[in-house]
């Protein structure tokens, strides 16, 4: 089921981000869908805020992968596939071990390439409804 959020500015929407970190126990894999610009890496550093992540969080556009501690030493995985070409350019970069690591893993542009995270994974996806707003759709992926 999914559940649908409106968020009115960016506090708002860190709050949401805080709140889905708190409930993550490790080993969770979340897919973040938006456009460029939507709010993926702005929600991942308010998760990893939450797990007390000792890191600066960045988009992970350029180096693909971002591995971040938290203060418990369990490490936060941030991946960005939209400059791949295709699923075996992520195997390449480790996309499966890092998804099966048992870590929390936060995966941007999984549809670019085909990829679909093992079932059931959290999916996140964010609509800009203006250039504050947001509308959040957040739901466990089943098949």
């Amino acid at each position: 089921m999914k559940k649908q959020l409106v968020t009115k500015n960016l506090a708002e929407t860190i709050e949401i981000g805080r709140e889905i970190g708190s409930s993550l126990k490790g080993g969770e894999v979340i897919e973040l869908i938006s456009d460029l610009g939507g709010g993926k890496t702005t929600l991942t550093k308010a998760l990893a805020n939450q797990w007390r992540v000792k890191d600066v969080v960045t988009s992970p556009t350029f180096s693909l992968v971002n591995e971040y501690q938290s203060e418990s030493g369990m490490p936060v995985y941030h991946l960005d596939l939209y400059r791949l070409q295709n699923l075996e350019e992520a195997v390449e970069i480790g996309l499966f071990e890092i998804a099966e690591s048992g870590y929390v893993c936060l995966i941007e542009w999984a549809s670019a390439i085909g990829y679909r995270p093992a079932e059931p994974h959290l999916v996140i996806e964010i609509n800009p409804l203006s250039e504050t707003k947001r509308r959040l759709s957040v739901w466990k992926y089943e098949n």
